[in-house]
């Protein structure tokens, strides 16, 4: 058994100890539930990295950027140094920079959820398509203070329905000059 105990030297009119008060509580059930969510978080964890999931907030008033291990992994970045708002904005290929700033501000301003897919370049300069989801965050007031949300790195699909796309073409034009 795991206990948690407490002792407390109860004192006579001298000042003497007289007796000692123990007072145990078993912690079993406590550290057992401890060590059954902590199992439960690394099966998560392993589940989002083997989908090419990762996690990243915005704190809208300070503008800043948190991304999670797996992020910076999947971009093949450093971890630990915060990027900044043009530095993430930069990361996406120039001509879905608009679509991911509109997709953003809708969520800061609106408050609707984030959802936009666009092509990143990662740190080896390795293309990479993304599908970006997000949910507000609001204070007291009801004003946007937070957006964060999930990364999915979804190349292997995209890469999947071009060939699959490539093969009906194929199949096609084999189909044409038989006929």
């Amino acid at each position: 058994r795991l206990l948690d105990v407490t002792i407390i030297p109860v004192r006579g009119e001298d000042g003497e100890v007289a007796a000692v008060l123990a007072i145990a509580r078993d912690i079993g059930d406590v550290e057992r539930a401890a060590t059954a969510a902590a199992g439960n978080e690394a099966l998560v964890r392993m589940a989002a990295r083997m989908a090419g999931f990762a996690g990243w907030s915005v704190d809208i008033p300070t503008g800043r950027i948190e991304w999670s291990e797996d992020l910076y992994r999947l971009l093949g970045m450093e971890p630990g140094r915060v990027p900044s708002d043009a530095e993430s904005l930069a990361l996406f290929e120039p001509e879905d920079r608009k679509a991911v700033r509109e997709a953003f501000q809708r969520s800061v301003v609106d408050g609707v959820p984030l959802d936009v897919r666009a092509t990143m370049v990662d740190a080896a300069g390795r293309r990479i398509h993304a599908h970006l989801v997000g949910e507000t965050e609001r204070d007291e007031n009801g004003d946007v203070v937070r957006l964060h949300g999930a990364f999915h790195d979804v190349t292997a699909l995209v890469r999947h329905r071009e060939e699959q796309r490539a093969m009906a073409r194929l199949l096609r034009s084999s189909l044409d000059q038989v006929h």
